[in-house]
């Protein structure tokens, strides 16, 4: 069955092209033209699929089909070199529970800000004199407390009236701003099953030339991450 439209008096030299092939998406022969010519015009993207297949016949759902097609070679999808990025088991209490800087040892994620930020504050605004006559450079810190911000703390002020909130809120909106960016389990991410095919992704190979392995044993539980025991060509490992 070929399409009727009226472009008889075109310049088109070619029947096909006036009277293209109507095709369903669903027959087997329109899956079978869509890999071919995917793979005749060097793994063409959905776009240009559609804009070749489209000089021979008319597809009908040609849209979802050109998608598929391309989704569905191996190498297409070798060379985009996507990888999973598993949810990570549960987080230590001292990681989600707020405190002062430096508090936890280890985990402390906040208090080197307020360390750079001084030390940042407190580089002179003009050349250093060699006299021992003249006052300390000034800096940056000397407009926000009056004296470097790297400079021993002063005595303890107990009737002061000077809100004592702005560090401290300072802190939290860099806290907030940092994990409002970067988090990496936005996306919904597919879980692995044992026995699945995968690739192991490696930094200093291409992703044609990553190793193929097999999903042997899942390892779950409450620590920071969860296990994957695979299995390749040159022996077993775990990766998180």
């Amino acid at each position: 069955m070929r399409v009727e439209v009226r472009l008889d008096a075109a310049n088109y030299n070619s029947y096909e092209k006036r009277h293209s092939i109507l095709l369903h998406a669903s027959y087997r022969l329109t899956r079978l033209h869509f890999g071919r010519e995917h793979v005749n015009n060097m793994h063409a993207g959905p776009l240009l699929l559609l804009s070749i297949v489209r000089d021979t016949v008319w597809p009908v759902n040609e849209r979802h089909l050109a998608w598929r097609t391309v989704n569905n070679c191996v190498r297409c999808r070798r060379v985009r070199g996507e990888t999973l990025q598993p949810k990570m088991g549960n987080l230590p209490l001292q990681r989600i529970t707020p405190g002062l800087p430096f508090l936890s040892v280890g985990l402390d994620f906040a208090g080197p800000f307020t360390i750079v930020e001084a030390i940042l504050n407190s580089r002179p605004l003009f050349p250093l004199s060699s006299s021992t006559n003249d006052l300390l450079s000034l800096s940056p810190g000397h407009f926000l407390i009056g004296r470097p911000l790297t400079a021993p703390p002063s005595q303890h002020l107990g009737d002061s009236k000077e809100s004592k909130l702005q560090p401290y809120e300072r802190l939290e909106k860099m806290q907030q701003h940092f994990w409002q960016r970067w988090q990496p389990w936005i996306a919904f991410c597919p879980k692995l099953d044992l026995g699945e095919i995968v690739l192991l992704e490696d930094d200093n190979a291409p992703p044609l030339s990553w190793k193929l392995g097999r999903v042997l044993r899942l390892i779950t539980g409450s620590w920071a991450f969860n296990l994957h025991h695979l299995s390749a060509k040159y022996g077993t490992n775990s990766n998180p």
